[in-house]
């Protein structure tokens, strides 16, 4: 089975489902084979037994996760112990990783000093550092990425000839906030489907604001309305301080949209430079130092060597920089991001991502950003809305959200190694239950969490590691499931922690 980012669209909850569909029934149950591209590398650590790197065409490392750490020289792995003594404050001790692997020896000691375990981590450095690692020895992103097109115009695909076969808000700090109060319905064959019932949030001039949801959850219909692209069926939005009804042109020229698969709206008999020049006359932008600024905004994105190129020669990544560079270049004070690292690869994200803190932040311009990164978003954004069913049900700061989340006490731990073994030892002991694993005898690699009801989770860890690593399994961390902005979406629309 060949897949081609499965996952790229999807919100957390249908991307993990998507997951546990292709390691739980299509590679184990059915023994398909299944070789997958993706961006996500916590995605690609957690579901495949092994992985390339590819860069222009090249294969630059191939291994496991642990073995493409190693190629990418990766500092070696250290343990952080977290403890709580008798008085005092709370301390954190370091050691080596022991060359087996086994966390037990490292415990003892702590336990005789008195000090009560609040977690084990062993750190390495993520599959992200790693790649951009190598991503950097092979000189960093291909320039040249993608296709390029021949004398006609049309494009070719470069083959390995090494291989024996070759095979604003500027003007919005004086008025009102940007504010979405919006009842959107559309009709179906057979029923009404309400996309928004009631989104009631405010952004304020300057502020980077994320706005999240599964699928459906009405966030690309709440931009489209405050872009005036969907009209609302009752309710006010006003953006930069005009009326989203009786002021639509004012909102247009306040408003800039950024959204999946917009570089269609590019000409490709232009180059990259004459497609940015022409939609700077298309916004009314002054014809004097026109040229220096197209260059200054193709260099901020990386793509100040490809301005005579034409739009059909780059990679899909590279045209979602070409927007961005657009969106520099037209000063509307707001500017609407619908999932801009979508179709991103780490690399590229990861600069996106540096853009928008850097370019955008100094300017006091106005960002409205959708994403099902979750990391992303806790990363960016000041504060978030959670959407769901077509209304917000939260909006505060991430850290916040996170704090919604109820304890469950839950313990979270990461095993390799004879996961399926740890796990049943763990079970085994009193009082532990499995809240969520996913893994079975043959799993590698895993996730778990346990739930230890009765008393403070953190006093079983001693005991979970001695049986875990009795019965084959190495730890790679266990604490504490300290909660993410992952787990308050999840939490906030259906599901919760321990579920």
């Amino acid at each position: 089975m060949l897949l081609d980012e499965p996952t790229v669209h999807l919100d957390v909850r249908a991307a993990r489902a998507v997951r546990a569909f292709l390691r739980d029934v299509v590679h184990r149950r059915l023994g398909v084979t299944v070789l997958m591209s993706t961006h996500y590398l916590e995605e690609a650590e957690a579901l495949c037994d092994r992985l390339a790197v590819l860069r222009a065409g090249r294969v630059v490392a191939l291994g496991t996760p642990e073995e493409i750490r190693a190629q990418a020289g990766a500092a070696a792995a250290t343990v952080v112990i977290a403890a709580l003594p008798p008085t005092g404050d709370p301390l954190e001790r370091r050691a080596p990783l022991p060359a087996d692997g086994r966390l037990e020896a490292l415990l003892h000691p702590l336990a005789a000093e008195g000090l009560r375990i609040r977690s084990v981590r062993v750190q390495r450095p993520s599959l992200e550092d790693a790649f951009l690692r190598l991503m950097a020895a092979a000189g960093g992103p291909a320039a040249s990425e993608g296709t390029t097109p021949d004398a006609t115009g049309r494009s070719r695909l470069r083959p390995n000839a090494s291989h024996p076969r070759a095979t604003e808000c500027h003007a919005a700090a004086a008025g009102p906030p940007a504010r979405a109060d919006l009842l959107i319905r559309g009709r179906s064959r057979a029923t009404e489907v309400w996309a928004l019932q009631g989104a009631d949030l405010e952004v304020q001039p300057g502020e980077l604001f994320g706005v999240l949801g599964p699928n459906v959850a009405g966030k690309t219909t709440l931009l489209k309305c405050l872009c005036t692209l969907q009209h609302a069926d009752d309710g006010l939005a006003r953006v930069n301080g005009f009326d989203v009804r009786s002021e639509a042109a004012w909102v247009r020229r306040s408003v800039h949209l950024i959204g999946s698969g917009q570089w269609t709206a590019f000409d490709w008999g232009l180059t990259l430079a004459e497609n940015l020049a022409f939609f700077a006359h298309l916004y009314g932008l002054p014809s004097k130092g026109l040229p220096g600024r197209v260059r200054e905004v193709l260099d901020q994105v990386g793509l100040a060597d490809r301005a005579k190129d034409k739009p059909n020669g780059l990679s899909a990544g590279q045209r979602q920089k070409l927007l961005l560079a657009k969106a520099y270049l037209i000063p509307a004070p707001v500017l609407v991001l619908d999932e801009p690292t979508a179709p991103l690869d780490p690399v590229a994200a990861s600069e996106v991502r540096q853009a928008l803190q850097r370019q955008f932040a100094a300017s006091g311009r106005t960002l409205l950003l959708t994403t099902h990164r979750m990391a992303e978003a806790a990363a960016l954004c000041g504060r978030v809305a959670i959407m769901h069913a077509g209304r917000v049900v939260a909006c505060d700061t991430p850290e916040a959200l996170c704090r919604l989340v109820p304890d469950a006490g839950v313990l979270e731990a990461a095993l390799e190694g004879a996961v399926g073994p740890a796990l049943a030892a763990a079970a085994a002991l009193p009082g532990v239950r499995v809240a969520e694993s996913g893994a079975t005898d043959d799993t590698l690699r895993a996730v778990i969490r346990l739930q230890v009801p009765g008393g403070p989770a953190v006093d079983a860890i001693p005991e979970l590691v001695r049986a875990m690593e009795g019965a084959g399994g190495r730890i790679a961390r266990i604490g504490p499931a300290e909660p993410t902005l992952e787990d308050a979406f999840l939490y906030l629309t259906g599901e919760g922690l321990a579920s």
